[in-house]
């Protein structure tokens, strides 16, 4: 793709300009008006297009970017070629395409040679709400600087936002901005992709957690204290863990960022956890989101701007992540960079986005809802499996020292037995019990674990999710006697 041309002119005509770039010559094809102002022997930039067909490659070439979005507008509209859509922009300048448009009139363009009625009425449909944007983009004082905050507000648009959104974020940034920063198209929208972000659903470690964990200062204590934060500390997952300490160990003696993890299989088998550790024995910040939360590519490239080198993130339900997102990701991964296509068809092009290096943990409980170039792109993937009633005594017996807690063998024993296989956490109801529907308490629950108070008439009999010795500690105070009684 040839996207600008900067030369000699070596000759024009009233449609046709040479431009000589490094002893080339390239014929291109130019408005009028481009056409007039060409002088044989000056310099000049075009923002070019290249058309390819079957028998020939041409060039289209425009003073400016703004032009040029148009006529990769205009071309998208069915029935009008390259040739006529330059023949509109020799007719009309791009405000007047956007006030026409607008307007909702066809007239301007019925009057271009070569443009029917029908033809006319098509563009005036289908560049409806294309090309505002273009006509209400600010013109700073600065040179150039109309085409930088035009390219940065249909970035914008392209990465999902809405046209009012992106309009506004690119005018408040570049009234923010300095002056080199509103020199460079990357610079602006690097700036704005801050101002429009951090996604929603993303949070550090560090900041208050969702509501469906603990709001309490000692609730947040305990879940911490309860959370291994190395991998010599995991139970469980042995050829994980194993595979994940060679992964660390290789990435610290090179000096390098971790590759990319992907971690996969049934909820509450510790992958949140893992990932924590990862950033832990990296000394490496930890930056947490969900697949749901990433709803188009510009949340995506609001999250991926802004981490610092080194970076762990971690994605929860990668698989529930958008399409566009997912596609914005490959190159992300690969290359630490991600590119912002601006405009359709043969007119659009590319705004580059360096990104700092950093380490992408995926979890997913369905991998295979995965597209397969994703998850080639990672370095390794661990599967994980549910646990065995040994390994489930010993993460009880953990727990249990760090709380304090004097726990019987044969209770530790008989939690481990009714855990089924993994270790995750129930809520425990305000009598006390451990339940996943409606008990007499009055409180619904979402967790499905089961084990009720002697006080509760819940009738949900049997335990299918492990619970921490926490939950244990408050049913039996409440009830003098073992939970499950």
């Amino acid at each position: 793709m040839i996207s600008s041309l900067h030369g000699v002119v070596l000759h024009a005509t009233a449609d046709q300009v040479v431009i000589d770039v490094g002893g080339v010559g390239f014929s291109v094809a130019v408005p009028a008006d481009v056409a007039h102002t060409a002088a044989v022997g000056e310099k000049m930039l075009l923002h070019t297009s290249l058309i390819v067909r079957e028998d020939a490659l041409s060039l289209f070439g425009f003073a400016d970017r703004g032009e040029l979005e148009i006529f990769g507008l205009l071309i998208s509209v069915t029935g009008v070629g390259p040739k006529s859509a330059l023949g509109v922009l020799s007719h009309l300048t791009a405000e007047q395409i956007a006030e026409a448009v607008t307007a909702e009139d066809d007239a301007p363009f019925r009057r271009v040679s070569g443009i029917g009625p029908k033809t006319a009425k098509l563009i005036v449909v289908q560049l409806a709400g294309k090309v505002q944007a273009l006509a209400a983009a600010p013109k700073p004082a600065a040179s150039g600087g109309t085409d930088v905050v035009t390219q940065v507000a249909a970035a914008l648009i392209g990465l999902g936002w809405s046209e009012k959104v992106a309009t506004e974020a690119a005018v408040q940034t570049a009234a923010d901005a300095t002056e080199s920063e509103r020199a460079s198209v990357a610079s602006l929208l690097r700036r704005t992709l801050a101002l429009l972000g951090p996604a929603q659903g993303v949070r550090h470690v560090s900041d208050p957690l969702d509501a469906t964990e603990p709001s309490d200062e000692t609730e947040l204590a305990i879940e911490g204290a309860l959370r291994p934060t190395s991998l010599g500390d995991f139970v469980g997952q042995q050829k994980v863990r194993g595979q994940l300490q060679l992964l660390l160990d290789a990435a610290r003696i090179q000096s390098r960022p971790a590759d990319h993890i992907l971690l996969a299989g049934p909820p509450g088998l510790g992958k949140t956890t893992l990932a924590m550790i990862v950033a832990h024995e990296s000394e490496r910040p930890l930056r947490l989101s969900s697949g749901p939360a990433i709803q188009h590519a510009g949340d995506l490239a609001a999250l991926l701007s802004s981490l610092v080198p080194g970076e762990v993130l971690f994605i929860d339900e990668i698989h529930r992540m958008a399409r566009s997102a997912e596609e914005m990701l490959y190159l992300a991964m690969e290359d630490y960079r991600i590119d912002i296509m601006v405009g359709k068809g043969a007119g659009a092009t590319s705004i580059p986005l360096e990104l700092s290096p950093f380490t992408l943990v995926g979890a997913t409980t369905r991998s295979g809802l995965l597209p397969n170039p994703l998850r080639d792109r990672f370095g390794f993937t661990g599967h994980l499996e549910f646990y065995e009633e040994s390994e489930l005594e010993q993460v009880i017996a953990r727990s249990a020292a760090v709380l304090g807690v004097d726990l019987p063998t044969d209770s530790l024993s008989e939690i481990a037995r009714r855990s089924r296989g993994h270790p995750g956490s129930p809520t425990v109801c305000s009598a006390g019990c451990v339940t996943t529907r409606w008990c007499t308490a009055g409180e619904q629950r979402t967790s499905t674990t089961s084990v009720r108070h002697s006080s509760c008439t819940t009738s949900t009999p049997s335990v299918s999710i492990g619970w921490t010795v926490r939950s244990w500690m408050r049913s039996s105070v409440d009830s003098g006697a073992a939970p499950w009684a």
